[in-house]
């Protein structure tokens, strides 16, 4: 209600605060929630709702439980209408995304390893689409055949381009061979590049999928 005050509770609520429904009845966030940043949140985000007559979407909002153990929840709070068309309770209802938050989490710091990997990496690598498009390239990469950063985002580096054209016709039959087979041939095999300045080098192409 407007004082904060629980109402009505479900065992899931009393759950996270380490204690039972009848002990909730009539008590507020703070007496269970020691982060007093959080109760303060919660407190503003109910009247918001109760003063607006609007419902609001949290997609993502922190809660420490009775043991200070934090988790993430999405909420949905609407207000409760009086006959008289005014609010004085707000009704919320959570999933807890804790576990979704923990993956996303753990995904981004694997990405920024991967990352880092991959930027000081001191043999050439890149990522290049089907079509030929060079997708990226690390730094070392660049310095080999000559193009810069932004020519790379800009899209004028191709595989086909970079290929001297002799060998165009081995890469292509790769590439068929895996639509025929449906496994990509990964052994690395010769060819020679063609560089920004127009000399050609010979490479050893090893593949991934």
């Amino acid at each position: 209600d407007r004082q904060g005050r629980f109402t009505l509770v479900n065992k899931a609520v009393a759950d996270i605060y380490g204690t039972t429904v009848e002990s909730l009845l009539g008590k507020t966030d703070a007496d269970f929630n020691r982060n007093a940043d959080e109760v303060e949140l919660f407190r503003q985000m109910d009247l918001e709702v109760m003063d607006s007559l609007q419902e609001r979407i949290i997609a993502e909002e922190h809660v420490t439980d009775a043991a200070g153990k934090g988790h993430w929840l999405q909420t949905v709070k609407r207000p409760i209408l009086d006959k008289d068309g005014t609010a004085n309770q707000v009704l919320g209802s959570a999933t807890d995304i804790t576990e979704r938050k923990r993956a996303e989490e753990s995904l981004r710091e694997s990405e920024f390893k991967f990352r880092s990997l991959f930027e000081s990496n001191v043999v050439p690598l890149e990522f290049w689409h089907a079509d030929g498009r060079i997708l990226d390239a690390n730094d070392a990469f660049l310095q080999l055949v000559g193009y810069s950063r932004a020519e790379l985002e800009a899209g004028l580096i191709r595989w086909d381009t970079l290929t001297a054209p002799e060998y165009r016709d081995l890469d292509r039959r790769r590439r068929s061979m895996e639509l025929i087979t449906g496994k990509p041939v990964m052994a690395p095999y010769e060819k020679e590049f063609v560089l920004r300045d127009g000399r050609r080098i010979p490479v050893m192409i090893s593949l991934s999928h």
